[in-house]
């Protein structure tokens, strides 16, 4: 009896140390450091662009320094990185070749029907609202998107919108153009009425175009798209960052953030675009009926 109670004890201890030596193993598995590879847009400020300094190109993403921030502690450490286009970048990411995709719509976008092997982490982090941008005094005259119908408008071709809004197009005179400098000069001139477009990226272009004293955008948005974390179901990561990030990307501590870096960026694209002159063609308007734009809050 005695021999048997001993051997149980022998049983018991040996298992605990083997059970404490596996969790010991996995603990220093699931903190060893990793570098982690993100994507995204390469071309669509002030949410995510490359931009030159000297000679060297940056890649900026709203994302990024949030999400430094919330691994730091878990040993992991994020780079961007970038191919020629949007569409590379969700295939590198496809192919997990890079672990996150930032800033994705929760619906296809630009006729990309299939996101497969990437996977939406919830909740959204931030949205990007399309809005109105008209000359001042009109805006206040379109109640509904039936308004619109009667209206000539344009969206710039190398915007992202999601093709269920691409679809809603179809069903007005909006049209594709490729020069933003030319679509406003259109709108000056009153050859188009209205562009449609993201609220936060055509605040910056005019800014950089002099303009953004001398336009309004409409009060609210008539969209506002979702904007996810992807995560690669083909990364070698995927297991320990789904687990990561699921739990922190929850917290509304992380959206207050991107949020936050989001408007100093916009502050210092402002602060960089003081005294740019306004081009020609809004000499052509009495720019004492003009109002300022409105500031985003």
């Amino acid at each position: 009896m005695i021999i048997f109670s001993a051997i149980i004890v022998f049983f018991l201890t040996f298992f605990s140390i083997e059970n404490n030596v596996y969790s010991q193993v996995t603990e220093q598995i699931s903190n060893k450091k990793i570098n982690i590879c993100a994507t995204s847009y390469p071309d669509y400020i002030p949410l995510s662009y490359i931009y030159q300094i000297n000679n060297d190109a940056i890649f900026y993403n709203i994302f990024e320094e949030p999400l430094q921030n919330i691994l730091n502690e878990s040993n992991v450490s994020v780079k961007l990185q970038s191919n020629l286009t949007y569409m590379d970048n969700i295939y590198a990411t496809k192919k997990g070749q890079c672990d996150l995709l930032l800033g994705m719509y929760n619906e296809t976008q630009n006729e990309i029907k299939e996101f497969e092997q990437i996977e939406y982490l919830y909740p959204a982090i931030i949205s990007n609202p399309i809005n109105l941008i008209m000359l001042p005094g009109n805006v206040s005259k379109i109640r509904s998107m039936n308004d619109l119908k009667k209206l000539k408008g344009v969206y710039i071709s190398k915007e992202y919108f999601s093709d269920y809004i691409m679809e809603i197009f179809e069903n007005y005179d909006i049209q594709p153009e490729e020069n933003i400098e030319k679509v406003y000069e259109k709108l000056f001139l009153g050859e188009i009425d209205f562009i449609v477009g993201g609220y936060y990226y055509h605040y910056i272009q005019a800014i950089k175009l002099g303009l953004k004293d001398y336009i309004s955008f409409s009060k609210k948005p008539l969209w506002n798209i979702p904007m996810f974390i992807g995560l690669s179901q083909r990364s070698p990561n995927y297991k320990r960052l789904k687990i990561l990030l699921s739990k922190k990307i929850v917290d509304k501590s992380f959206s207050e953030d991107v949020e936050k870096e989001l408007k100093n960026h916009i502050t210092e694209l402002e602060l960089n675009s003081v005294g740019v002159v306004p081009p020609s063609f809004i000499l052509k308007q009495d720019t004492n009926v003009l109002t300022p734009a409105d500031e985003i809050k």
